[in-house]
């Protein structure tokens, strides 16, 4: 089975890990500087955040989309010079408020129609 990481960087100067699999692996052919728009893809949360493309992904190199466009020119020039925060690697946000499982339950979080963290 063939794998290929690499990381993918947005306006926010934040970058995430994106695993390709299989023939979305063998087949990519993007390059630095180049807008990438991705449909289905998998979120994992073990050990960090990451995102890996499933059956079904969809990958796009350099849609005609406005968003697209504005982050290419972001990245012409801005984004090559400018350090990123990864969020792929690390198990939680530093600012995440955790909460016991004792907490959950006391407070019945997910047991009603609304959501509440």
């Amino acid at each position: 089975m063939s794998k290929r990481e690499i990381t993918i960087v947005d306006i926010s100067s934040t970058s995430v890990t994106l695993t390709l699999w299989t023939s979305s692996a063998e087949n990519f052919a993007g390059m630095i500087g180049q807008c990438m728009a991705v449909k289905a893809t998998k979120i994992g949360d073990y050990g960090g955040r990451s995102l890996s493309t499933v059956n079904d992904s969809i990958i796009e190199i350099n849609p005609d989309l406005p968003d697209a466009h504005n982050l290419v020119g972001w990245w012409a020039q801005l984004g090559g010079n400018t350090q990123f925060a990864t969020i792929s690697g690390q198990a939680a946000n530093k600012n995440d408020v955790r909460k016991s499982l004792l907490y959950a339950k006391d407070e019945n979080l997910g047991g009603g129609d609304k959501v509440r963290l």
